[in-house]
């Protein structure tokens, strides 16, 4: 059984595509040349009844070439065989007129290109086929064409021939060597974009589908109003196995489940969520009885002991399944809807369940973001967004700020970043939402090497380890430490200020910029400035926002930003939203803006779009 994506373009397609324009071509260019020919010819009085049936033959052949690119209909074999057939069509023209005595000084020029020039398209083994074809039918030419222009010494003109023929031979020989190189680049090609898009699209370890191709499955069935069901799948007593026997073990079980997942009839597309976490559709044509056979019998492919190293290895698989219609109108809903059931599931080790509005609608539509959060992050529902900081003066982008954004989310209401932040701070899941953000913003490579504003709170510069963990996720990915900076609040004054100052200076020792966030909406602003090892202030939106309201508003954000220049900080001001605050807190003295004027936020794969500088 085959997993499809069901939604890329192969690049093999691109390649078809450039056939076609050249069969466009090839029968656009020859339906104009051929009558031009023909005019010119009769202009003359030099056009004979050969040069009329050479001309709609070639018109007829030309014809069928163009309707097949135009209706994408055979154009290979099309534009090959119709090629071919010109090619046939000049020579026996050429002998036919070099039989009745219509041939001129000008012929045997014709005969050396005009056949090189059709055969320009070809594929290479054609041409090399043709190589020899050609120079035996120039040579013949040659040895006819000498005899009727009654040439006085024959046998050297044979030997003209015979160059002659020897140099068209070479010259289609060239054009098929050209040709196989392109064709060899194309295969090449292919292969690259290949290997790019299931590396993009699949998991490393099990060869499944990742989230994204997945999810890029899902809602092409949904295009189609296809009615479908979906099915989470969770590894029971999976940890334990990976402790005792190690991550090797573990990842062997990981690959044989998928092995089996794939194996089993009904599945239309299956994917490694992440972690011990799987996913698959299921075919649309299941319903009823049926589907609950197909469940079973996953579920009993699955937890079949697994050998490695000698060993027999056991481990358990809850899953639950939901459709699109019985169960959830929306995608994020069914997927829920099947998350949820897996839950029950698991909590009553039944094996595997279906999705009961009755049993499980309560805890569909009152799970809290808190509750969500820890799976959400798993499924890489977390995704980085970023929003420019600009020259306050030029107005160039100098740098972007990574935030995160809680996408594909089953919940009523998607949480806001000043909801989720706390949640994960909560459940000591920061430093994990961190690495995920920053390693998809470094990954990216197109922001880079601009300078990113990271977001750290006190309770990251606890862990003695972070710095050494950010800068060697920096290494990684090639990024220069020198790019980073590292935003902070004024909070980090409460929480052992003394240790925090000490990670803040090894971060800088590496070349990192520290930057004091919302200066101004804490208790101990000034006493900030001083006491920790700051590059650059952020001057709160609140104070940009009042500018204007009153005198004193705008004396308050005058002075603070004269106070960071004083100071020899960076001074960047936040919450700017129109042109005239831009030009206010330049006028002002600021290094840098940020806000709605020059930028949104927007999640990382939508960034190409972003940024335009605003005028």
């Amino acid at each position: 059984m085959s997993i499809s994506l069901l939604n890329s373009e192969r690049p093999a397609g691109q390649l078809d595509l450039r056939l076609q324009r050249i069969a466009q071509r090839v029968g656009a260019a020859g339906l104009v040349i051929v009558p031009c020919v023909i005019g010119m010819n009769a202009s003359f009085g030099r056009i004979t009844w050969i040069d009329l049936f050479e001309a709609a033959a070639d018109i007829a052949v030309l014809s069928a070439i163009m309707i097949a690119a135009l209706r994408s209909h055979l154009v290979r074999p099309a534009l090959y065989s119709g090629l071919m057939l010109l090619f046939s069509i000049f020579w026996c023209a050429s002998f036919g007129e070099l039989h009745l005595g219509q041939v001129n000084a000008t012929s045997f020029p014709l005969v050396l290109f005009i056949p090189v020039f059709l055969s320009l398209a070809l594929d290479y083994r054609l041409l090399a086929a043709l190589a020899p074809v050609q120079a035996l039918l120039v040579f013949v030419y040659a040895h006819q064409y000498g005899a009727a222009f009654g040439a006085a010494d024959s046998a050297g003109f044979d030997s003209v021939g015979i160059v002659y023929a020897v140099l068209s031979g070479i010259m289609v020989s060239l054009v098929a060597i050209l040709a196989w190189i392109r064709q060899h680049s194309d295969d090449e090609l292919i292969r690259a974009l290949d290997e790019k898009d299931r590396l993009a699209s699949t998991d490393s370890l099990t060869g499944l589908m990742n989230r994204r191709a997945f999810m890029d499955s899902l809602n092409a069935l949904c295009a189609n109003d296809s009615t479908f069901a979906v099915a989470f799948l969770d590894l029971d007593r999976f940890k334990p196995l990976n402790d005792q026997f190690g991550h090797a073990a573990g990842d062997a079980v990981l690959r044989e489940l998928s092995n089996r997942l794939q194996q089993v009839a009904g599945v239309r597309a299956a994917a490694r969520l992440g972690g011990d976490e799987l996913a698959v559709a299921l075919d649309p044509c299941l319903s009823g009885a049926e589907l609950d056979q197909t469940i079973a019998s996953l579920h009993a492919g699955l937890t079949r002991q697994v050998e490695w190293e000698g060993k027999s290895l056991l481990v358990g698989v809850s899953i639950g399944y939901a459709t699109n219609v019985r169960d959830a109108q929306s995608l994020p809903t069914l997927l829920k809807a099947a998350d949820t059931a897996m839950r029950r599931a698991k909590a009553h080790q039944s094996g595997w369940a279906s999705f009961s509005a009755e049993l499980d609608g309560a805890a569909l539509d009152t799970h809290s973001p808190e509750i969500e959060f820890r799976s959400a992050l798993a499924r890489g529902d977390l995704r980085a967004a970023i929003q420019p900081i600009a020259d306050a003066a030029t107005l160039e982008l100098v740098g972007y700020e990574i935030l995160s954004r809680w996408t594909q989310c089953g919940l009523r209401q998607t949480p806001e970043p000043n909801e989720f932040i706390p949640i994960a701070e909560r459940l000591g899941l920061l430093n994990e939402l961190l690495w995920i953000t920053l390693d998809e913003t470094l990954r990216s490579g197109g922001l880079t090497p601009n300078r990113l504003a990271v977001n750290i709170s006190p309770a990251q510069l606890q862990a003695p380890d972070f710095v050494d963990c950010f800068i060697n996720l920096l290494k990684a990915r090639a990024v220069d430490p020198a790019c980073i900076t590292l935003e902070i609040t004024e909070q980090v004054a409460y929480r052992n200020i003394e240790s925090n100052v000490q990670m803040l200076e090894k971060a800088r020792r590496a070349g990192m910029t520290i930057a004091l966030d919302d200066f101004g909406t804490g208790y101990s602003s000034l006493s900030m400035l001083d006491r920790l090892p700051l590059d650059k202030v952020k001057i709160d939106k609140s104070f940009s926002q009042r500018s204007g309201l009153s005198d004193r508003s705008d004396s308050i954000l005058h002075a603070s930003i004269r106070l960071a220049k004083q100071l020899n900080l960076t001074c960047c001001v936040e919450g700017i939203e129109t042109e005239e605050a831009a030009r206010k807190v330049r006028l002002f003295g600021a290094d840098e803006i940020q806000g709605y004027w020059i930028g949104r936020p927007v999640l990382l794969e939508d960034s190409r779009q972003l940024f335009k500088r605003a005028s």
